[in-house]
């Protein structure tokens, strides 16, 4: 059995958001606070998207209210 084989196998892998998890953590060299940095990280990402989809939820709602007395009247 190849040696590599086993050396990446036990290392765990950094690609894609971990690759992020593992760069704020050197930074802070703190676990615990760089997963509270990548969570605000995280949050501040999905922000906009968060006041989106409230914004659109509200304007249905004001439509629903209004359209209201009609669909009593059927």
């Amino acid at each position: 059995m190849d040696s590599n084989f086993i050396i990446n196998f036990v290392q765990p892998s950094t690609s894609g958001l971990a690759s992020v998890v593992y760069w704020l953590i050197g930074l802070t060299s703190s676990i615990a606070l760089g997963v509270v940095l990548f969570t605000v990280l995280l949050k501040l990402i999905t922000l906009p998207f968060d006041f989106i989809s409230r914004f659109s939820m509200r304007k249905n709602s004001i439509k629903m209210e209004q359209m209201r007395p009609e669909l009593e009247k059927l």
